[in-house]
């Protein structure tokens, strides 16, 4: 039987309209019904509302299935042309209902982008974007259940993400 991290969470609004997230952590095993984790949700929720002068906005949980560890002699993350997560891939989406989506890939692999003078611009034909293109419209969907199955474009995000190359002189 797995054992999977779990984390349910509730966002709070106060009067001036900041919003704090507060969490509880716990283990389960085999989750099976969605049903469930939204009654031990409820069995969270209700007394926090009461508690607080704030109002409950948004709950939920997250499901840690597995965590890397960073040890000597394991692989640490590569240093390459976009090392650092501030730096992302912004791929939008959309559908035939109007309904928009975007997925941002922290610190991306420069294969992802275009080259020469587009090099902020997403390249769909290339192998890494292709496939987290095909990836989102497989498992991606508006509110409303419909697919977010059609890639609009994708750009460079972050620090420096609009300036152009210096050139040396």
């Amino acid at each position: 039987m797995a054992i999977f991290r779990l984390t349910y969470w509730f966002d709070i609004v106060d009067i001036d309209g900041d919003v704090a997230r507060t969490s509880v952590n716990t283990n389960v095993s085999d989750i099976g019904v969605v049903g469930d984790l939204d009654t031990n949700s409820n069995s969270l929720g209700t007394p926090l509302a009461a508690a607080t002068n704030g109002k409950v906005i948004g709950r939920g949980c997250t499901i840690l299935l597995d965590r890397a560890q960073l040890v000597v002699g394991s692989s640490p993350p590569a240093d390459a042309i976009y090392p650092k997560v501030e730096t992302g891939a912004r791929l939008h989406f959309s559908n035939a209902n109007g309904s928009r989506a975007s997925w941002t890939v922290p610190a991306p692999k420069e294969a992802v982008f275009k080259t020469g003078g587009e090099r902020n611009t997403v390249d769909p034909a290339a192998t890494l974007s292709a496939n987290l293109i095909t990836a989102f419209e497989a498992v991606a969907d508006d509110v409303g259940g419909n697919a977010l199955n059609l890639y609009q474009g994708g750009v460079r995000t972050g620090k420096h993400a609009r300036r152009r190359p210096s050139r040396r002189v």
